[in-house]
C-alpha cells in the first residue's frame, strides 16, 4: 500500500518536505517509509504533519506541487488513518472504497 505526497517546501538544500507525517503514514515501526520507483529519497524525519526527504543523492530537483508516492512501513494502522482506499491499477483510478472502521480503535 501506498501513500500519495505533495511536495510542499524546496527551501533547504539536499531536503524536500512533504505533506505525508505520521498523520498520513503510521510511524509505530522501526521502519520507514520507502519512495516508489525513487531509491535516491530518503525519509529521514517526520511530524505529524510533515515528512522531511533527504535528496542528497538524488540528481533530480524538486518542485512545490511534485508528487512522491511512498510505501508504507505498516499497513493496517496506516488504512484507518484515512477515509478512503483508492485502487490504483496502471495509473487509473478502479475503486474507491470507504474505510468503514475508520476511527473505532478502542
Amino acid at each position: 500500500m501506498t501513500v500519495l505526497s505533495t511536495v510542499i517546501s524546496t527551501q533547504v538544500d539536499d531536503q524536500i518536505v512533504v505533506d505525508a507525517g505520521s498523520k498520513s503514514l503510521s510511524m509505530d515501526t522501526d521502519r520507514v517509509p520507502l519512495s516508489k520507483h525513487r531509491e535516491d529519497l530518503t525519509y529521514a524525519g517526520y511530524s505529524e504533519e510533515h515528512g522531511h526527504i533527504d535528496t542528497s543523492d538524488c540528481e533530480a530537483s524538486f518542485e512545490v506541487g511534485d508528487r512522491i508516492e511512498f510505501i508504507a512501513p505498516h499497513v493496517c494502522p496506516t488504512i484507518n488513518l484515512h477515509d478512503t482506499l483508492v485502487g490504483v491499477r496502471d495509473g487509473r483510478v478502479e475503486e474507491i472504497w470507504n474505510i468503514q472502521a475508520r476511527g473505532k480503535v478502542r
